[in-house]
């Protein structure tokens, strides 16, 4: 959000239209109510996944343990998302992304974030089993 500072405004502009900047209990309808914080979150999640990647694929059908498995030829290329999707998707997704939104919330209240410069943000990321910004290069400035 430091390289992009009309989105971090847009977020303290919704906060404000329902009511919670400066207050530290959220209402338990609030997250519904953001509807551009959700926006944003997934547009993060889309650009910078903590997880680059989660491939199943079965080649042919199969059998494992007596259970038969066939190759789904009908596949929903949109599956690969960060919580997967369909039977397989993550059990949890639903309370990170509340855990998620809360934590922006709270922080847009507070805080802006100030990028640094191309200098500080350069060299892209690190990939292992999650993803990582080589270097972050980022001022906090206190509202």
């Amino acid at each position: 959000m430091s390289k992009h500072p009309h989105v971090q405004q847009e977020i303290k502009r919704e906060l404000r239209n329902n009511e919670i900047i400066s207050t530290t209990d959220l209402a338990l309808d609030l997250p519904d109510k953001l509807i551009y914080v959700d926006y944003v979150m997934k547009e993060v999640l889309r650009m910078a996944p903590i997880i680059d990647c989660t491939i199943r694929t079965l080649l042919k059908d199969d059998e494992f343990n007596g259970v038969k498995v066939r190759k789904d030829k009908n596949h929903n290329p949109y599956t690969l998302g960060i919580f997967g999707s369909g039977h397989r998707a993550c059990a949890g997704q639903d309370l990170a992304r509340l855990e998620l939104k809360t934590i922006v919330t709270q922080l847009m209240q507070y805080v802006t974030f100030v990028d640094r410069g191309e200098e500080k943000n350069s060299d892209g990321k690190l990939q292992g089993l999650m993803t990582a910004p080589k270097h972050i290069g980022v001022y906090i400035r206190f509202d």
